[in-house]
């Protein structure tokens, strides 16, 4: 049994568009100074390369990701040229012989295969306990192929839902590495009743990494945890100082989730990690001025996030509607995402939950 379906010419029509837009992005990223400087655009190239991995049904791994990027603007042959090496890897790819999900584990097994290969090719959440799980209970022969494709499918319905296990489990990693007890007494609780089968694994793995590796000692880790925390305050307070709204500590020191409603601000905001770097994420909305979205590292720096636009306008061609509503869809699926369920009667025109 083989995957169907080739690439058509209208396809590769709009694949060529894509790729210029693509390549123009890029450029512009990089002129901006990078993710960092414009947060915004970088969500929109990673939302857009996706969206092309999707269209080709190529899984979402290193090599293919790599396929869509270009060093500055290509010409014309250029662009013909990657898409003809797109399609020899998406004929490939489709022409493969079927394999089951507990096939591709079980060879990945055998082949002791990378984790950036599988974890993809499986549509698995990339994290540090997933590729826990792959690298040191699939190829370290703890367990079978079967009980760890049972544990990603867990990990995948509970990400549909409301994906709390794997930013808890995050939230743990660093705690641990960083010797933060407060957050680890609060995290723990919660993920008792996880059902994860491998979840005590991890925890020894984590001690283990800890006591083995960190060379920093209790005192030193205390205090960087302390100075993270202070950041993300600092600069949250900063950006509200008009108002003198404040980030509760409580809420700080333990990562908890929330929102405040104060001087005419919905501020809702929630706790994540990032290639192990702790953000606070928020979304304010004030009827007197423009929606942010804003994301705040541990070391203080600040990324823009997308958010609701105020106005649209048409042009002669009459486009402007559609990217106004298209942005609109885009930030109300990332709000959800978050757990930020509440909505001002701005936002909630802006995101099409209510009839102008």
């Amino acid at each position: 049994m083989t995957k169907k379906n080739n690439m058509t010419i209208d396809t590769e029509k709009i694949l060529y568009e894509q790729l210029l837009k693509l390549a123009e992005m890029d450029v512009q990223l990089e002129k901006d100074g990078g993710f960092k400087k414009n947060g915004e655009l970088y969500e929109e190239i990673m939302l857009f390369k996706d969206e092309i991995l999707d269209l080709l049904e190529l899984p979402k791994t290193p090599d293919n990701v790599d396929l869509l990027h270009f060093n500055g603007l290509p010409s014309k042959k250029e662009v013909w040229e990657r898409i003809d090496k797109i399609k020899q890897v998406h004929h490939d790819y489709l022409a493969r012989p079927f394999k089951s999900k507990i096939e591709i584990l079980k060879e990945a097994k055998e082949n002791q295969e990378k984790w950036a290969v599988v974890l993809p090719e499986l549509r698995v959440h990339t994290h540090v306990y997933t590729i826990y799980v792959y690298n040191f209970i699939l190829l370290g022969g703890v367990d079978t192929p079967e009980n760890v494709l049972a544990e990603f499918e867990l990990i995948q319905q509970n990400c549909k839902a409301n994906g709390d296990l794997l930013n808890r489990l995050g939230m743990l990693y660093v705690a641990f590495e960083r010797a933060d007890y407060s957050t680890i007494r609060h995290v723990l609780p919660q993920m008792e009743n996880s059902n994860l089968k491998y979840y005590y694994d991890f925890l020894v793995f984590l001690l283990s990494d800890i006591f083995f590796n960190n060379e920093n000692d209790e005192d030193d880790m205390d205090k960087r945890v302390e100075q993270d925390l202070r950041s993300i305050k600092e600069k949250f307070e900063e950006y509200f100082s008009n108002w003198k709204i404040k980030l509760p500590d409580k809420n700080l020191n333990e990562r908890l989730n929330g929102y405040l409603n104060n001087s005419g601000w919905l501020i809702q905001y929630c706790f994540g990690i990032e290639n192990d770097i702790e953000y606070l994420d928020f979304y304010a909305s004030h009827r007197m001025t423009a929606d942010r979205h804003v994301r705040i590292y541990e070391n203080g720096e600040i990324e823009r996030l997308p958010s609701y636009w105020e106005f649209f306008v048409v042009d002669s061609e009459g486009r402007g509607k559609k990217e106004y509503e298209e942005n609109s869809k885009k930030v109300t699926k990332l709000l959800i995402e978050k757990g930020f369920d509440k909505f001002t009667t701005n936002m909630a025109l802006k995101s099409g939950i209510l009839e102008e």
